[in-house]
C-alpha cells in the first residue's frame, strides 16, 4: 500500500489560525504592520497623550462661524421681511379684484376712505384681512379710478414698507422695508 505525501500546506478552511499569521505577515511585509516595535514605543506614548484639540485650533473655528454668521444673518432677516411681504400683495390683488368686480355691476369703484386691519374686513368688497396681519390697508377710490395702500413697519426700525395698487392692477412698492435692513 502506498501512502500519498501529506500536502506542505492544508485547505484553508482546516487551517484558520494559519490563513491570520500569513496575512500578518504579509502585511509586515508591505510596512503597513500594527504591531509596535520598541523604536514606536515612545511615538505611542506619545500619541496616547495627544488628545482633543488645541485651544488655537478651537479658536480658528469659532471665528470661522462667525464669520459665515455674520454673512448669514443679514440675508435670512431680509428674506424674512419679504416673505411678510407676500401678505400685503395678496390682499391688495384681493381688493382690485373685488373693485373691478364692483365697478363691472355699479359702474364706480366704491368704498372711499375704508381702512382695514388686523381681524377687520371691508365688507363692501367682501375683503377680511386675517387677524395675524401685519399691514394696514386704505382704500382712496374716486368714480372712475381708486387706489389702495398697504403700510407697515416689518423690522422694528424708521422705515416703513408701502405697497400700493391701482384700477390698472399695477402693484408698486413705494417704500421697501426689506432693503432698509440695517444690523
Amino acid at each position: 500500500m502506498e501512502h500519498s505525501p501529506v500536502p506542505l500546506m492544508m485547505p484553508r478552511a482546516n487551517w484558520r489560525g494559519q490563513e491570520n499569521l500569513v496575512g500578518l505577515v504579509r502585511l509586515r511585509r508591505a510596512g503597513l504592520t500594527t504591531i509596535r516595535s520598541k523604536e514606536n514605543k515612545g511615538l505611542d506614548m506619545y500619541r496616547r497623550k495627544q488628545k482633543g484639540f488645541t485651544l488655537i485650533e478651537l479658536m480658528i473655528v469659532v471665528v470661522i462661524i462667525a464669520i459665515l454668521a455674520a454673512l448669514a444673518i443679514p440675508k435670512f432677516m431680509q428674506a424674512t421681511t419679504k416673505s411678510k411681504q407676500t401678505e400685503a400683495k395678496q390682499i391688495l390683488k384681493q381688493i382690485y379684484t373685488m373693485q373691478y368686480a364692483y365697478r363691472q355691476e355699479y359702474n364706480s369703484y366704491c368704498c372711499n376712505g375704508a381702512s382695514a386691519s388686523a381681524g377687520s374686513s371691508i365688507p363692501v368688497l367682501g375683503v377680511d384681512v386675517m387677524v395675524t396681519a401685519r399691514y394696514t390697508y386704505v382704500i382712496t377710490a374716486a368714480p372712475n379710478t381708486f387706489t389702495a395702500t398697504a403700510t407697515a413697519n416689518l423690522d422694528d426700525d424708521p422705515a416703513v414698507d408701502t405697497w400700493t395698487i391701482d384700477q390698472t392692477g399695477a402693484l408698486t412698492c413705494t417704500n421697501n422695508d426689506a432693503n432698509s435692513l440695517v444690523l
